[in-house]
Parts: C-alpha cells; sequence; structure tokens
C-alpha cells in the first residue's frame, strides 16, 4: 500500500472547519521509536525506520516525491524484516532489531502520541497531539499537527491523490506547505544541524 499525506498546522478555526460532518472514527495513544544511526545514514536517504507496539516500519520515499516543498509526502511503508535490512543495506541475522544494533543503529527518539482519527468525503484525517522531551533539559515538548492521507495501490494513483488532498485541503481553509510532521519537529528542535542538512538536500525546504 502507497500513502498519500499532508500535514498541517491547524488554528481553532480550520478545525472546526475540518472536522464539520466528518465521522469519528477513535482515540488511540502510542509510543514511536525512531531509529538511526550517531550519522544519521537514514535521515539523510530520506528513509525513516520506526518501532511501533514492537513492530518495525520503514517508510521510503517513491521515486521524485517530495522535494523538500511538496506539500504532500508519497511513501512506500514496508513492514517486512527482510525487505527493510536490504533497503537499509545491513544483513538480516537473528532478528531486525538484533541486526540494527549489530550495525550501530539505535533508538534516536521516543515520541508519544494521542491521536484522535475521522473519516470525512473519503480522506483519513489524523489529529495528533504529540509530546518528546527536549534534549537540552529533558522537559517536555508538546506538538499538535494534523495529516490527511489517502492510500492507493498503485503509484500510477499518487498524483491524483496528491491533487485531492491539496483540492480538499484548500476548501477547508489550511495552507499546502511542506510541514514538518512529529519527528522532523524532534529533530528541528533537537539537533538544529541535522536539521539544516536535511535542508541542504532537499528533505524540508525550511
Amino acid at each position: 500500500m502507497i500513502e498519500v499525506e499532508a500535514k498541517f498546522r491547524l488554528t481553532p478555526e480550520t478545525k472546526a472547519k475540518l472536522l464539520t460532518g466528518a465521522a469519528f472514527v477513535g482515540v488511540k495513544e502510542f509510543v514511536v521509536e525512531f531509529w538511526d544511526n550517531d550519522q544519521w545514514q537514514l535521515g539523510l536517504t530520506n528513509l525513516s525506520l520506526k518501532r511501533k507496539n514492537g513492530h518495525f516500519e520503514l517508510k521510503a520515499p517513491m521515486a521524485k516525491q517530495n522535494d523538500g516543498s511538496s506539500y504532500t509526502t508519497i511513501m512506500d511503508e514496508i513492514s517486512d524484516e527482510k525487505m527493510i535490512a536490504q533497503k537499509i543495506g545491513i544483513e538480516l541475522t537473528k532478528n531486525l532489531e538484533s541486526s540494527l544494533i549489530k550495525n550501530a543503529f539505535r533508538p534516536r527518539a521516543s515520541i508519544k502520541t494521542i491521536r484522535t482519527t475521522y473519516n470525512k468525503a473519503g480522506f483519513i484525517i489524523d489529529l495528533d497531539e504529540a509530546t518528546f522531551s527536549l534534549v537540552r533539559d529533558n522537559t517536555p515538548y508538546h506538538y499538535e499537527i494534523a495529516e490527511i492521507e489517502l492510500q492507493v495501490a498503485d503509484n500510477s494513483e499518487t498524483q491524483a491523490a496528491h491533487e485531492k488532498i491539496g483540492q480538499f485541503a484548500q476548501e477547508h481553509g489550511l495552507t499546502l506547505a511542506n510541514t514538518r510532521g512529529k519527528y522532523m519537529e524532534f529533530i528541528y528542535q533537537n539537533y538544529p544541524e541535522h536539521y539544516q542538512n536535511l535542508v541542504k538536500i532537499g528533505v524540508m525546504d525550511k
């Protein structure tokens, strides 16, 4: 499955407009670890490896998307451990966790999220309240973001999904921009030098 997603910061007014007529799906709370090595090898190749509920998932960019200015990301979600290891470029031995540790990968971020999900006009709307610790003084930092998502089965459908999300967002008064997600906000707050490197290579635009 291919995920086409856009992230937005909401005002009280745009939140109210977005949720008018939306169907409530549910609320869940979870903690996600994001893994990388000390050289940020994965981040610098626009890969995102996370572990949630004991399971790893790698998000890999599809060809020629998200040049740092696009308002959507188009990601291939990989959950098979053998395929993840192959994509990262490590040998899978006992299991993925032990193989990652053997190759000097470790959790770089732990983010707690309360997610409220809605459906509206065929779109998945996630409202995330994220909390993580600031490295400098270990104080909690809170970040709220909305994600509007469509899932498609084939790469040929991604451009249409991109356009549909853009139209839907503009109809609700949302600004189309490459908005920082939860992990990007963690990096922005805690590792500004790495964040600027991501800007230089085009993962983010500012």
